[in-house]
Parts: C-alpha cells; sequence; structure tokens
C-alpha cells in the first residue's frame, strides 16, 4: 500500500511539473526554442510510464509485472525513452538558455549604461505608456530637475501633476505636446514652469513615440532640459541688440542733423555772397547736392538701422526728387525704372556721390535748354549695377562732359574706389551709364567685389 501512495504521489508530482513547464513555455514563448518541444515531450514519456506503472499497481485495471507489451511500454518507452528525450532536449536546449541569460545581463548593462547617458545628457528623462484611454502611466523617471525644482518624483508621475506646474498660458502647449506624441509624431516644445519656491523656469521637452516589438501598446520616452540660462541669455541679447539698434538710430540721426547744419552754413554763406559771383553760387550748389546725398543716406539707415543696408532703388528716386528741387526743375518729368539693390553704408555713399554727378550734370547742363524728361535707372543685372541717367535736353557741349572738378571726382569714384566704369553717349539728349561689378556677402546682399 506505501508502494502504492508513492507511485500516485510520483504520477502527481511529474503531472504538476509538466503542467508548469507547459504553461511557463506558453507565457514567455518558448515553444520555438531549441530542445524546448523534446524536453517537454521526455517529461511526457516518464509521466506515461509513471501513469502506467501507478494502474499496474491497482488490482484489477491492469495485468501486473510479467506482462511484456506492459513492461515494455512501461520501462523502455516511458522511462528510459522519456529519460533519452529529455537528455536530448536538455542537450540542446542548455546553451540557448545560456544565451538567453547572458543575452539578459547585456539587456540590462544596455539599460544601465542608457540610464546613465541620459542622465548625463538631460535634466530629466521620463518613460510613459499611453494607456487605452490616451492617459499616461510613468514607468521610469531619473534626473536631478525634479530636486531642484522642489517637487519629489511623486509629484510629477502624472499629467494632471504637470499641468498644475506649467504656467496657465503655456498649459496647451504642454497638452498639444502630449497629444502629437500620443498619436505616434515625435515632437520638441519649449514651455515654463513654476517651482515649488514660486521660481519660473523654462524647458525644453523632446518626445520620441516608440512600440515595442510584437506590441500594440505605444509608449513615449521625454527628454527634459532646463533651458532657463540660455532663455535669460537670448532676453539679455535682444535688450542689448535693441539698445544698440536705438543708438545705431541716433548716430545716423546726428550724422544726418550735422550734414544739414553744414547745408545751412553754405547757404547763410551764400546768401552773403557780394555781386552773386555764378561759379561761386554754382560751387555752394554743387556742395549743396554733395552733402545732400550723404545725409539722404544716413536718412535711410536712421528709418531701419538694423538692417545695416539701403534700398538703392528707393536712395536713387529721392536723390533725384531732391536734385530736381534743388534746380528749380518742377517742369521737368522724372521717369524711373528701379529694381530693390541692397547696399551697405560704405558703398552706398560713394554711389550716391556718382549718381549724384550724374543728376547734376542732367539738370546743370539742360535746365532752360529744352529739357522736359529726365529717366532714372537702376538694375542688378549679370552681376553688375547698372545706373543709367538720361535726357531729352541738347546734349553736351561738344558731345563730352567737361573735365572739371566734378568728372574727376566721378572718375575716382567710379574707376578707383568702386572698381567700375562710366561711359557717355549723345544724340538727341544725353545718356550716362554707371557700371559697377558685383558680389554677394554672407547674408546675400550685393557688393562690390573686393580689390585685389
Amino acid at each position: 500500500m506505501t508502494d502504492l501512495l508513492l507511485d500516485v504521489l510520483r504520477t502527481l508530482v511529474l503531472a504538476a511539473i509538466l503542467a508548469t513547464l507547459l504553461h511557463a513555455g506558453g507565457r514567455r514563448g518558448l515553444g520555438g526554442t531549441q530542445g524546448w518541444r523534446a524536453f517537454v515531450a521526455g517529461f511526457g514519456l516518464i509521466l506515461f510510464g509513471s501513469v502506467l506503472n501507478t494502474l499496474r499497481g491497482l488490482p484489477g485495471l491492469l495485468p501486473g509485472p510479467g506482462a511484456p507489451l506492459l513492461d515494455l511500454l512501461e520501462r523502455v518507452v516511458g522511462f528510459v525513452g522519456g529519460i533519452c528525450l529529455l537528455a536530448w532536449g536538455l542537450w540542446r536546449w542548455l546553451p540557448v538558455v545560456a544565451a538567453t541569460r547572458a543575452n539578459e545581463r547585456e539587456l540590462l548593462r544596455i539599460k544601465e549604461r542608457y540610464r546613465a547617458i541620459s542622465a548625463m545628457t538631460s535634466d530629466l528623462n521620463i518613460d510613459a505608456e499611453v494607456l487605452p484611454d490616451g492617459s499616461l502611466r510613468v514607468d521610469w523617471i531619473s534626473g536631478s530637475l525634479h530636486s531642484d525644482s522642489g517637487y519629489a518624483k511623486d509629484d510629477i508621475m502624472t499629467f494632471e501633476q504637470w499641468r498644475r506646474v506649467v504656467l496657465p498660458e503655456d498649459r496647451p502647449l504642454l497638452e498639444n505636446h502630449l497629444a502629437a506624441a500620443g498619436a505616434g509624431e515625435p515632437r520638441r516644445t519649449e514651455l515654463r514652469v513654476r517651482t515649488r519656491d514660486g521660481r519660473e523656469l523654462w524647458l525644453a521637452l523632446a518626445t520620441q513615440p516608440r512600440r515595442e516589438p510584437g506590441s500594440a501598446t505605444r509608449w513615449l520616452t521625454t527628454a527634459v532640459r532646463d533651458i532657463t540660462a540660455r532663455k535669460l541669455a537670448e532676453a539679455r541679447t535682444l535688450r542689448s541688440l535693441e539698445e544698440n539698434q536705438i543708438l545705431l538710430r541716433e548716430l545716423h540721426h546726428r550724422v544726418k542733423n550735422n550734414l544739414q547744419v553744414i547745408t545751412g552754413l553754405v547757404e547763410l554763406a551764400k546768401s552773403r555772397i557780394k555781386d552773386k559771383d555764378p561759379e561761386v553760387l554754382e560751387a555752394c550748389r554743387d556742395l549743396h547736392a554733395k552733402i545732400g546725398c550723404m545725409a539722404l543716406v544716413h536718412t535711410q539707415l536712421s528709418a531701419d538701422p538694423s538692417r545695416g543696408h539701403i534700398d538703392f532703388g528707393t536712395y536713387a528716386r529721392t536723390l533725384a526728387e531732391q536734385t530736381a528741387r534743388l534746380y528749380d526743375a518742377a517742369a521737368v518729368d522724372l521717369d524711373f525704372d528701379l529694381d530693390e539693390v541692397l547696399l551697405d553704408l560704405d558703398t552706398a555713399v560713394p554711389c550716391g556721390l556718382a549718381l549724384n554727378e550724374l543728376l547734376t550734370n542732367a539738370f546743370k547742363h539742360t535746365v532752360g535748354g529744352g529739357l522736359t524728361r529726365v529717366g532714372v535707372t537702376v538694375r542688378a543685372q549679370g552681376g553688375e549695377l547698372l545706373v543709367r541717367v538720361r535726357d531729352d535736353g541738347p546734349g553736351l557741349p561738344g558731345g563730352e562732359p567737361e573735365q572739371g572738378t566734378g568728372m574727376r571726382l566721378l572718375h575716382n569714384l567710379v574707376a578707383l574706389q568702386l572698381r567700375g566704369s562710366v561711359e557717355f553717349s549723345c544724340g538727341p539728349g544725353t545718356t550716362a551709364i554707371l557700371r559697377l561689378p558685383l558680389s554677394r556677402d554672407t547674408d546675400g546682399f550685393p557688393l562690390p567685389s573686393p580689390r585685389p
């Protein structure tokens, strides 16, 4: 009777072990692992032999010992076959188990390495699972930001807790960020939070959604960095830039005013000239025009000093109208064909003086001589700045401009300083064409090519 109880107990233990193996294999997906099926089949054969042995011990159910077929099934097929199959399965399966253990240890090292790198590169790292209802369950959080802000980890574990620490005006940014990330879109957002002691921090959130292989669950990995220092530096830089723009605007304004004062002094001296010498009056008017064209550059720059450039097309229009008023040529029609060409201060001043000389020649030599129209063209084409001044007057005396002080100044400005060329053609009227080579600076603005 004692042997029968031991046989029954052995059979139940073997059945429990086999059931445990089948359950563990199904839960961990071991069905396709090398040697696993042979290992389980070996346990099954041993259980078969144990069941057969137990049934043969019960009186009246099966023949007892001495039945050749049952002895063969119990001992050879059940126990011997099961042990052989179990041993073969273990021989095939144990290397897989060892490799799996090694992979698990390597995975653990990778996780620890990832957490260490994340802690060094970000102030806070959060790994959260997106639940079916759209809410988040924080699975892992690390970093020092929670302590710097005065909050414990348990204070920033849920979305509602984050909403309480984020500034009210930035909460829509957080909601949009999490909604887009939950839908599978990587997002980056900058927002402000309030610390426990009332300070305001700027945070940069970078969230990357991911899915684990073979799973429909979405996870969100978020790196949070404290960018308060950067934001404060940007604010200081912007304030400094605004102050510099104000100072630069004031500088251009003062230069313009000083040039206007000089023009007023020239006009005052002109009014005191005795006998009204025509040559002296003409010299004063030329001087007035040259000072005016330089003042015009500073007038445009003072309007928007942040650009650091002036539109030479707009400048040419204003200069032509200003020169016409200086020579009392209100009846002369002005035609313009102007492109937007941006020049810096160092280039605009000599270009403006050269254009002023061309306009002065057009009005000075033809007013009162049948001049009715003056055309001004400014265009950037083919790597050149093209400036054309044409009139319908009687033309230059002798077909060539007078080689006086104005022409020498024009030649020095164009040929020596701007490395360009100027040409005149007559009949009918006069056309002067100014060509200046252009290159592009780092901002893409056309500038005269540097001297070799």
